[in-house]
């Protein structure tokens, strides 16, 4: 850590560190109990946790953004992992995990909890689901490959838009899906890069800028409406200049800050909800994890598309980087141990 912080104070004079004028509200922050990937409708919030007496459990849980008592999503005996918000719907879909893994839908309201279609759900081992009203994506485990899968239920045909090595569970993942973009994070297991791409669905691929070492980008999901991408940027180093960004897939402007998170934190997980009270303002609820503490916690920020930002560090050109998520990042992965 010593090594570390010396080698960030040589590279400080090169980040650009201004605050976003924005300040987060806690969601779940027990000290006890990791929480992250929130995720949101406008009347319902989500999210996976796991206590420090049984770290090798994780669930999914849910409750009313208006308050109330939490409830457990994934079914008793299972491992719940991942959700994630079905806009336009009353619904969020997750990883449960028994014998086998597979996704289902959970309705906030009805609190009924029903599989995915025989397409989507195979005798592989299926997780990191994100949906839409007319997509889901996720990735599948065979024994050879991990494959980055688009589903369109309408035609009810499943594309492939990736592939890892079975050996690199967080090499990939789908982050968000919309009407006709897929929000997706690509690593490199040799180099420790990650990049968020944006899949126009039927056409082209963008990549989200990132600055030169040591920066990466992850998490991404996007406003569809204006094109904005909100993502979290971080380096090699713990906890050390990691913001939450926005970029335009226009391509016009540089990446903005929404919010840098103090030193010794970094990022988990980021995604976007309608504000509660405002359905056309977008939340940004994001997971932070605590370097010191190795704790995690979730928290939001409001009407995260009314603000301008500020200059982000990494607008540099375009070079490797480190994801650096803490202990946390194979149950993140959405596997059990053995996955």
């Amino acid at each position: 850590m010593i090594a570390a912080c010396v080698a960030a104070a040589a590279f400080a004079a090169l980040a650009s560190t201004a605050a976003a004028a924005v300040t987060p509200t806690p969601l779940q922050t027990r000290p006890d109990v990791d929480e992250f990937a929130p995720t949101a409708l406008q009347a319902y919030e989500a999210w996976s946790q796991s206590s420090n007496s049984t770290p090798n459990h994780t669930d999914v849980f849910g409750v009313a953004r208006a308050g109330g008592s939490p409830f457990k999503i994934n079914a008793a005996g299972t491992n719940g992992y991942g959700p994630s918000a079905v806009q336009g719907t009353a619904s969020v879909i997750y990883q449960q995990v028994g014998r086998s893994s597979n996704l289902y839908y959970f309705n906030m309201t009805t609190h009924v909890r029903s599989p995915l279609v025989v397409q989507v759900n195979t005798p592989a081992w299926e997780y990191y689901g994100v949906g839409s009203k007319r997509y889901v994506a996720f990735m599948r485990l065979t024994a050879t490959a991990r494959t980055l899968v688009l589903y369109d239920k309408a035609t009810r045909v499943g594309h492939k838009i990736a592939t890892t090595t079975k050996s690199c569970n967080w090499c990939l993942r789908p982050n968000w899906v919309g009407g006709s973009h897929l929000v997706y994070t690509q690593c490199s297991s040799s180099t420790d890069t990650c990049q968020v791409r944006v899949l126009t669905i039927g056409g082209q691929t963008v990549t989200v800028p990132r600055g030169a070492v040591p920066y990466s980008n992850y998490s991404g999901s996007m406003d569809e409406e204006t094109g904005d991408v909100y993502y979290i940027s971080s380096t090699k180093w713990c906890g050390l200049f990691v913001s939450l960004n926005r970029w335009n897939v226009n391509g016009t402007a540089a990446p903005v800050s929404m919010y840098d998170l103090p030193e010794g934190i970094d990022g988990n997980n980021l995604s976007l909800a309608p504000n509660a009270t405002t359905p056309t303002d977008e939340d940004m609820l994001f997971s932070q994890y605590d370097c010191l503490t190795d704790n995690s916690d979730n928290f939001q920020i409001e009407s995260v598309n009314q603000s301008t930002g500020s200059a982000a560090a990494d607008t540099g050109s375009v070079g490797p980087g480190r994801q650096m998520v803490g202990k946390r990042t194979a149950q993140l992965a959405g596997t059990a141990p053995s996955r």
